[in-house]
């Protein structure tokens, strides 16, 4: 399965030293070169040089120009979107509620962060949400408090 990775979900991975996720759930997911540089202008926090290596190795450059609505993004989902595109990929993921609606705008299966975590716990590679989540709202990624409650009633954690 092929997953395009948006510059949030690496960002909120990153916070809380759990980038190794993507990587065990979708080994083949794939970067926009504009969202590697976005995560490596991103001044809130110190990447481990191993986790850009390790994203780096999945960065992919895409061959298209970019149009609207794509326009309407920034740099990082615009590519990300074509890139969704040119490789037959299979979903993106984004927290960004613009891209995630112009994506869906164009048949483009997205999930979020908070989903992905969903996926982590029930694959074993994480015990509990629960601490992750109030980790990820330290570090001030914002998701609703009815977001988080519906995420934590999936996970049996309510």
């Amino acid at each position: 399965m092929i997953v395009i990775a948006d510059t949030g979900p690496l960002i909120s991975l990153a916070h809380i030293k759990r980038l190794n996720i993507l990587e065990q759930l979708y080994p083949d997911y794939v970067v926009a070169q504009g969202v590697y540089q976005e995560l490596v202008n991103y001044k809130k926090i110190d990447f481990y040089e191993y986790d850009l290596l390790k994203v780096r190795q999945h960065i992919r450059t895409m061959h298209t120009e970019i149009r609207p609505p794509l326009t309407e993004l920034g740099l990082g989902e615009a590519q990300s979107i074509l890139l969704l595109k040119e490789l037959n990929g299979d979903a993106f993921l984004t927290d960004d509620m613009e891209a995630r609606r112009v994506a869906e705008s164009m048949h483009i299966p997205c999930f979020g962060t908070l989903a992905l975590l969903l996926q982590a716990k029930s694959s074993g590679l994480v015990n509990s949400l629960k601490p992750l989540l109030i980790e990820l709202l330290e570090h001030k990624r914002y998701y609703s408090k009815d977001l988080i409650q519906l995420v934590l009633k999936h996970a049996g954690e309510l």
